[in-house]
């Protein structure tokens, strides 16, 4: 079996890095493996690599961890890349929220759409393409997987500029429909889910499970009242 290599451009976003890692780690049968990270920022890149090389440690698997502020010393050869950058930080984002705000444009975060979010994608797009046309030309066989937000804008723009593989992911968005299941299943069938980012929406809600058991239902309550007069009358 193929060691993978999982290149994670934006590695300095430790707090999430660490949660795909632990999720990487913790699938049966990954015993061995690298992970290759990026950032620009070489105090929060050594952040990451610490935590990771922890990770590893506590699993006691056989991952490597490699560490580099430019992309092409660790790209070649990546099978899966796993993109997670802020373009100008934390000030930019403010503007995003704050300056929509003063006109009546309440975006809640603004990252996604909106004019946060249209801002956002002119400020992340361009230094997005220059990533994935480097992926494209170094590894172009690498499974692209994109959880940078406005993630269906940068996505989109990837895969047109490139013949990539590649995704947009939102994190633990999944959990969170998993989540809702133990509920829903006491009355639904199902859970059609759909949305944008973390702005995910429940359009449709199944409601045959809960008809049949009501049906169900009304057919025993009949029968009892037909067995017992006295109940009939009530």
């Amino acid at each position: 079996m193929a060691v993978p290599r999982v290149t994670f451009i934006g590695a300095g976003s430790a707090v999430f890095a660490r949660q795909l890692m632990t999720d990487i780690l913790a699938v049966d049968g990954l015993e061995d493996g690298t992970f290759a990270l990026v950032d620009v920022d070489p105090d929060r890149l050594e952040l990451a690599k610490g935590i990771a090389e922890r990770l590893v440690e506590l699993t006691g698997k056989r991952w490597r961890v490699e560490a580099s502020t430019e992309r092409l010393d660790v790209l070649t050869g990546t099978e899966y890349v796993i993109n997670s950058i802020e373009v100008a930080g934390l000030q930019n984002v403010r503007h995003d929220y704050e300056i929509p705000l003063r006109y009546g444009v309440d975006q809640c975060i603004g990252d996604t759409i909106g004019p946060g979010g249209i801002f956002k994608a002119l400020r992340t797009g361009p230094a997005w393409l220059e990533i994935v046309l480097d992926i494209a030309r170094v590894a172009p066989r690498a499974v692209v997987m994109n959880y940078t937000n406005p993630m269906s804008i940068l996505t989109l723009a990837a895969l047109k500029a490139t013949d990539l593989e590649v995704v947009g992911r939102v994190k633990r968005s999944l959990l969170r429909v998993r989540a809702l299941l133990p509920q829903a299943a006491r009355s639904h069938r199902e859970i059609h889910a759909r949305g944008v980012s973390r702005g995910k929406r429940l359009l449709r809600q199944q409601l045959a499970a809960m008809e049949t058991r009501q049906r169900r239902a009304d057919r025993i309550d009949a029968a009892r009242r037909l067995a017992d007069p006295a109940r009939a009358r009530t």
